[in-house]
């Protein structure tokens, strides 16, 4: 095996990851920002919503059902 000296280590770390200060971003991101924040937020669908509070009314009536629940998940 090779054994690798501190020095060794130390010159290939500094050529595998550059400087932090020598990387520039290729664009703005704030626009990209922007437009996120003003996209409508994520809806949930009412079946969803309903699928969800079938699950907890079993859990809740039946209590080894959560098991099996949590198994198919």
């Amino acid at each position: 095996m090779n054994e690798w000296s501190e020095d060794q280590i130390q010159k290939a770390l500094k050529a595998a990851f550059p400087p932090a200060a020598a990387s520039k971003l290729r664009r703005d991101l704030w626009p990209q920002m922007l437009r996120r924040m003003k996209a409508p937020a994520v809806r949930v669908h009412w079946l969803d919503w309903a699928v969800a509070a079938v699950a907890a009314l079993l859990c809740l009536v039946l209590p080894g059902a959560a098991s099996f629940l949590f198994y198919f998940l």
